[in-house]
């Protein structure tokens, strides 16, 4: 098992672009521009495809599937490319892990605190405008 800067390799850890990097398309291959170190790079046909499918975040098990359905050829046959590509661009600051959600549960589009009841500090007042369900709420209704 190989690793990813100097940690085990995840397949299912999603993976996506540095903010700081614009590129421009050459026919079928790209110039990347890193707006913070001032250094570019040259993306191949096949890195090239790759950054395209990062442009929303992916994992390594989904780039090495696209990558064999693709070219229509076993998984196996672009793996350790692939995961060499994206160590490097790791390493170099061009891609990045996507930070895990501190607590899952909580993101909702809305959120409205509960109220609370002066009389009673301890009652929660669910009004009708709860648009998020916890392990402490319910829906409201």
């Amino acid at each position: 098992m190989g690793t990813i800067q100097n940690m085990p390799i995840n397949y299912f850890a999603p993976i996506q672009r540095m903010d700081h990097i614009v590129y421009t398309e050459l026919l079928d291959e790209a110039l990347l521009l890193d707006l913070q170190a001032d250094q570019y790079y040259f993306l191949n046909t096949s890195g090239y495809k790759l950054w395209c499918w990062l442009q929303t975040p992916s994992t390594l098990y989904d780039l090495i599937d696209k990558f064999s359905q693709e070219y229509d050829d076993h998984p196996t046959r672009f793996q350790d490319d692939i995961v060499l590509w994206v160590s490097d661009a790791l390493q170099k600051n061009i891609l990045q892990l996507v930070p895990a959600p501190a607590k899952p549960g909580l993101l909702h589009k809305h959120y409205i605190s509960p109220k609370i009841d002066p009389f009673d500090p301890l009652k929660v007042i669910h009004g009708t405008n709860h648009q998020f369900k916890t392990d402490n709420f319910e829906t409201g209704s």
